[in-house]
């Protein structure tokens, strides 16, 4: 299908800083003010989407046969969507400022303190092209709670409500209680980026196309292909009304949300083995608190009968609402090491021993991670590991300058051999790593009667095979799990069993040649790379 987009983001940032010393105190201060602007370009030009799926090739009397590309090559389409959204122009500020004393209280031991300031307001639309669900406002045509509320005409501009009062304290410290040993330690609150890509309105309702037309039947095709669909109707204001858009699916901003912060800390010792080799040991932690969890708010509650009537808002389809009640936790031990074993050669290595929790690993920034909540009301039963938990990693590397050339043992004179031969790097990176966890879920049809989420099985046993008996097709016990009875939610968690782990080594040699009469400093570098050799 025929598509047009185009992105154009501009900033505009006023700042300034300044740096005041007395004494045994650094301090620093500083503002800036962000103005941000987003614009979609998106022309109504869209084809839409035709999906083929073979059900008009299909054998009538036996059920047998039937592809996509024959249905396609018949221009029989299943199913067709449209969605396009107008050009949006989206607004927002930022205004931050920060004050911090670096205070050497003694010379081994110097205490960094600070705090930071942010207010930020929601994200507006410069002509008001917004609108928003409001669980509140009475639907004229149903005359229930749960209608369209416009920008412009009932009493708001940004989609949430301005923010102020964000401090965010940090505190520090840097210790050298021996002479060949240092202590560092840490804590500080640091607040998300209000992105545009979550908190604001990219397809505002009654302002954006949607189209969606499925075939009832194998024998019934929506539209030839050559007809195309039937035409759509522009948006106009007269038809933005509180009850225009009942019967379609909605995105929720709820208006009281409260600003996702992490919580970071970190408690490490390096000391300096001998002269080459220095040892670092660490604690890092993390704890994410307000952050963004998107569920259907309007997630009908299992059971028979007609799930449309059993929704909280039924004049309504599903509705996205960007709750704000995820939260994560971690913890790590991390330990690493580097040694310069001789001149030509030096040896880094690290380790982290690791574990994370939380109920969402939705990433804010990209829309992606938010998987396997099953009942949009218990946030608290989506709680497990992270979908990023790696509880071992171990990193080793190697660089190597090889031993030819002038100045090196093998041959040690210039000349054309040294030009061919000398100035040769190796290098060597080894990664070996836990595998990530995962999800048993229930493929096809979602027969709880919930409509959305996805439908987790009922856990008979542990799941999980010995080491030896896991293979490419079947990695877990599948009899442990079953299919819930309809109309029923399962009894299985989120991220209960451990992919495969991951080990890779990657090698590389270099050189580079000086190009001196082309221009003083100038080199010509060779690389060669061989990634994932044990492949």
């Amino acid at each position: 299908p025929g598509q047009s987009f185009n992105l154009r983001q501009v900033s505009y940032v006023p700042s300034d800083t300044a740096t005041w010393v007395h004494e045994k105190h650094v301090v620093k201060f500083g503002a800036e003010l962000q103005k941000l602007q987003v614009n979609n370009i998106q022309p109504w030009l869209s084809s839409g989407n035709f999906s083929f799926g073979g059900p008009f090739t299909t054998n009538g009397t036996n059920g047998q046969g039937g592809l996509g590309m024959a249905d396609f090559m018949l221009g029989l389409p299943g199913s067709y969507t449209l969605s396009k959204a107008p050009d949006l122009g989206e607004r927002s500020w930022l205004l931050q400022s920060f004050l911090q004393d670096d205070y050497k209280v003694l010379p081994n031991l110097t205490l960094n303190l600070g705090v930071r300031w942010e207010g930020r307001s929601g994200w507006s639309e410069v002509n008001n092209q917004n609108s928003n669900f409001d669980p509140a406002l009475l639907n004229p045509v149903t005359n229930t709670p749960g209608a369209i509320s416009y920008a412009g005409k009932n009493g708001w501009s940004d989609l949430t409500p301005a923010k102020y009062g964000l401090f965010a304290p940090r505190v520090g410290l840097a210790w050298a209680p021996l002479r060949k040993t240092s202590v560092r330690m840490g804590y500080g609150i640091f607040y998300l980026p209000f992105s545009a890509d979550t908190f604001s309105n990219q397809s505002p309702a009654g302002f954006s196309i949607s189209q969606t037309i499925q075939s009832a039947n194998s024998n019934s095709p929506i539209f030839a292909l050559k007809d195309g669909p039937p035409p759509y109707t522009l948006p106009s204001a007269a038809n933005r009304t509180a009850g225009s858009l009942n019967g379609s699916a909605l995105t929720y901003h709820p208006t009281n949300i409260k600003e996702a912060y992490t919580q970071q800390w970190y408690f490490g010792i390096q000391r300096q083995i001998t002269s080459s080799l220095v040892l670092d040991t660490a604690y890092v932690g993390t704890a994410g608190s307000h952050l963004p969890f998107p569920r259907d708010m309007n997630q009908p509650a299992a059971g028979p009968g007609t799930p449309q009537l059993r929704r909280p808002f039924p004049q309504f389809q599903s509705i996205n609402e960007i709750y704000n009640d995820g939260s994560s936790i971690y913890h790590s031990l991390q330990i690493a090491g580097r040694q310069n074993v001789t001149k030509s050669l030096m040896l880094t290595a690290s380790y982290v021993f690791s574990k994370g929790i939380d109920n969402s690993s939705y990433d804010h920034t990209s829309g992606l991670g938010n998987q396997s909540w099953q009942i949009a009301s218990r946030p608290d039963l989506a709680r497990g590991l992270s979908l990023t938990d790696m509880p071992q990693r171990a990193v080793a590397s190697l660089v190597y300058q090889l031993p030819w050339g002038k100045g090196k043992a093998l041959p040690n004179r210039g000349g054309i051999l040294d030009t061919v031969f000398g100035g040769w790097q190796s290098s060597a990176i080894f990664v070996a790593q836990s595998g990530i966890p995962f999800t048993p879920t229930i493929s096809g049809s979602n027969l709880s009667g919930a409509l959305s989420g996805t439908w987790l099985p009922n856990r008979l046993s542990n799941g999980n095979l010995p080491a030896g008996q896991r293979t490419i097709r079947k990695w877990f016990n599948t009899g442990a799990f079953a299919v819930p009875s309809q109309y029923t939610f399962g009894n299985s968690g989120r991220d209960i069993l451990r992919g495969p782990g991951f080990v890779n080594l990657n090698l590389g040699l270099m050189k580079s040649f000086p190009l001196s009469w082309l221009r003083e400093g100038s080199r010509l570098q060779f690389r060669a790379e061989a990634s994932n050799i044990l492949n």
